[in-house]
């Protein structure tokens, strides 16, 4: 674990938080820095830099914590649909070097857009990386 890493020291309690559940392997607090009201970071005790380190029972405990946490959002504020994002990498938005997940509730209008296609691709392209992903 970094001594740094501001993540580490929110689940040791060093740094407050606004916890709105929690289980053995990991928490889920308000982000300080919300995209929409009620975002929510679901984050593994333990330290892993990103998803690809963590091991799979730990990845399906995190998933079924995210599955408690839209829950809990869904009901306590009411939102037309909601966000679960992960960023990997800088390039990716990765601010903070301990894997986490967003958990971001969505409103009609509410001014958040996600890129859903970026670029055109040919047929061609298509198939080159689907060979690449799949040798």
């Amino acid at each position: 674990m970094p001594q740094e890493c501001i993540f580490c020291k929110i689940i040791k309690g060093e740094i407050p938080s606004r916890m709105i559940h929690e289980t053995e392997v990991a928490i889920a607090f308000l982000d300080i820095h919300p995209a929409t009201r009620g975002h929510t970071l679901v984050v593994p005790r333990e330290h892993f830099k990103d998803m690809e380190k963590a091991p799979r029972t730990v990845i399906n405990q995190l998933l079924a914590m995210i599955t408690n946490v839209v829950s809990i959002i869904k009901e306590k504020l009411p939102c037309k649909a909601l966000n679960v994002l992960i960023n990997q990498g800088s390039p990716a938005g990765q601010v903070i070097d301990h894997f986490h997940v967003h958990v971001i509730p969505r409103h009609e209008n509410d001014g958040l857009s996600f890129p859903t296609s970026a670029t055109s691709i040919s047929d061609k392209e298509l198939d080159e990386i689907h060979v690449k992903l799949t040798q």
